[in-house]
């Protein structure tokens, strides 16, 4: 019989006090690769109200809802752990209670503005979170009409305040010469690294002297263009002394970030559609002496990409900076302006203070 991993305590007491993403602690990503322990355990929740806000509570329950909420949504496979479950709530209940209050806040402020929402607009809002079968699907939701319609308007206000407040202003900040400036500083961390496109040929033979001629002797070929690379291949399967081994390897694609020092080096002082010198090279595992022959098919110096192509990325740039700028001022508005501030709510219920246990 299944038994939720989730326990809960109420305790009669009333507290006076961007795009985020979540990871998993790593101790709970081991624990998943182990076998589960035989001992079941269950995460225990100390529910209290932790603060009202827009004629709204919000006590500990209604955060680990939501903790829950996106658990099971984006950790599936850890949604048997209890151990996961409980560090995940653990590192994240803080933020998820300031969210939480912030858009109760947002809303207020929306209700203050007397913000208009017809009934059409609701209705076609509702249609398209929960259509075409909105019953059904809001049976199967665990919610009723009343308390879907209660979601589809907050979300509403909280989408509509939020581009009046935060980004609308962030576009109107869009100009030309900041375009321009953003370019500038931004082109110089994405310009287009420097690569090479290469072969290497490498000469094997445990006869050194016949190693070192036959290396030679290839070079001369190629060097002089008596042998073209496209035939290199058939040319060997002809014409290789029998002691000495031939390999072609595939083309390399390389850039400055992923090729070795030492090719490197070698390809450095060589020009597109040139052959490097014989290069001597010894095991120092084996003592066995090797040649390699390198083919720089083409090169690519770094360059800096026109403001023309990166003039989306640079808006985009832009545009998230100073929302993240206007959010961050909006909040502290309505911080000051509701007398509700999330970060000193937590400050007074203590560093220490921790709503979930593991038992």
């Amino acid at each position: 019989m299944y038994r939720p991993a989730i326990l809960f305590s109420c305790v009669a007491m009333l507290s006076l006090s961007g795009t985020v993403s979540y990871a998993l602690p790593p101790s709970s990503q081991q624990t998943s690769m182990t076998q589960a322990p035989s001992i079941e355990r269950f995460v225990h929740i100390d529910n209290q109200v932790l603060t009202k806000v827009n004629d709204k509570f919000i006590s500990v329950l209604d955060v680990a809802n939501e903790l829950e909420r996106v658990f099971d949504s984006e950790f599936k496979e850890y949604k048997d752990i209890p151990e996961a479950r409980y560090e995940f709530y653990s590192a994240h209940w803080r933020q998820f209670f300031q969210d939480m209050v912030d858009r109760q806040l947002v809303i207020a402020d929306a209700d203050e503005q007397e913000l208009p929402l017809t009934e059409g607009e609701i209705r076609l809002q509702i249609e398209q979170m929960y259509g075409p079968d909105v019953v059904g699907n809001l049976d199967r939701a665990g919610l009723s009409m009343e308390e879907a319609r209660e979601q589809i308007i907050d979300d509403m206000k909280m989408g509509r305040m939020m581009y009046i407040r935060v980004h609308s202003k962030a576009m109107g900040t869009i100009s030309p010469k900041l375009i321009r400036e953003t370019y500038t500083k931004y082109s110089k961390t994405v310009k287009e690294p420097e690569s090479w496109s290469y072969k290497v040929l490498t000469l094997r033979s445990e006869d050194d002297e016949t190693l070192a001629t036959s290396a030679k002797e290839l070079f001369s070929l190629l060097n002089e263009g008596t042998l073209e690379i496209e035939s290199l291949e058939e040319y060997l399967q002809d014409n290789t002394k029998e002691s000495v081994t031939v390999n072609i390897s595939d083309l390399y694609e390389r850039t400055e970030q992923d090729i070795s020092a030492s090719h490197r080096d070698i390809l450095t002082n060589m020009k597109a559609q040139e052959f490097s010198s014989p290069n001597l090279q010894l095991s120092k595992r084996t003592k066995e002496s090797t040649y390699r022959i390198f083919y720089l098919e083409s090169h690519q110096e770094a360059e800096l990409a026109t403001l023309e192509e990166l003039e989306p990325r640079v808006i985009q740039k832009i545009r998230s900076e100073t929302s993240i700028k206007k959010t961050n001022e909006y909040l502290s508005r309505l911080h000051e302006h509701f007398d509700c501030d999330p970060e000193k709510i937590l400050s007074q219920l203590g560093s220490n203070y921790q709503p979930f246990n593991l038992i």
